[in-house]
Order: C-alpha cells, then structure tokens, then sequence
C-alpha cells in the first residue's frame, strides 16, 4: 500500500521545511504549497489523505484559507497547524504525528469500507 500523502499548506518555508522532512521520516508522503492558487493546480489529481494549513496568514484570513483548500481538495481532512504547534517542545511534535496518524488512518478506513448498495 502506497505512502498517504499529505499536503502542508503554508507561507512559511521553514515550517513546511520541517514538517515535511517530520513527515517523511514517519513514512508520509509529504507535498508542499503555500496556498496561491497556482500551487493547487499543480497538485490537480494528487490523491490527498490530509491537508495541513496554517491559517494565520498575512494575505487572508484563516476561514479564507481553509475555504480555498476544501473547495480545491473536497472531502479530504484538514488540520490547523496552529492547533497542533501551539504546545511547546516535543509535546508539539508527538501531538502533530498522532494528529496525522489518526486522521490519515480513519480516512484510509473509511476508503476500504464497503460502500451499501444501493
């Protein structure tokens, strides 16, 4: 079973530096943007089990941000960064991964579920 790919969409580099790397290193396939529009289209197709976003943002607002996203990637879960790299130190990081974890591993059930017939 292929990597669950998840996109980190943020203006900051080094946050999307660094959380892509986290998430490669935990066997995650990590895609990057910074939430222009062009950078969704280039990801038209990807098969997405989570999305990252930072929602605080110079440019919109978060609802703006997030909106953007769902109305790209539609049914696919997000997660505010925020909430997750609030917490200080390593608690930030253990808390983002089962965050990712548990998001990506209810999607995936929720694909390999039969569908009723109809």
């Amino acid at each position: 079973m292929p990597a669950p790919c998840v996109l980190v969409v943020t203006d900051e580099p080094l946050i999307r530096h660094v959380v892509a790397r986290l998430l490669t290193s935990e066997g995650y396939t990590p895609l990057v943007a910074d939430g222009g529009e062009a950078d969704f289209g280039s990801l038209d197709g990807a098969s997405l089990a989570l999305i990252l976003i930072n929602t605080y943002r110079p440019d919109l607002s978060g609802s703006e941000a997030v909106e953007r996203v769902r109305a790209a990637f539609p049914g696919v879960p997000v997660l505010h960064l925020e909430e997750v790299l609030s917490r200080s130190g390593a608690g930030a990081v253990d808390d983002l991964l089962e965050s990712v974890r548990t998001l990506t591993t209810s999607e995936r059930r929720a694909l390999d579920r039969p569908r009723a017939e109809g």
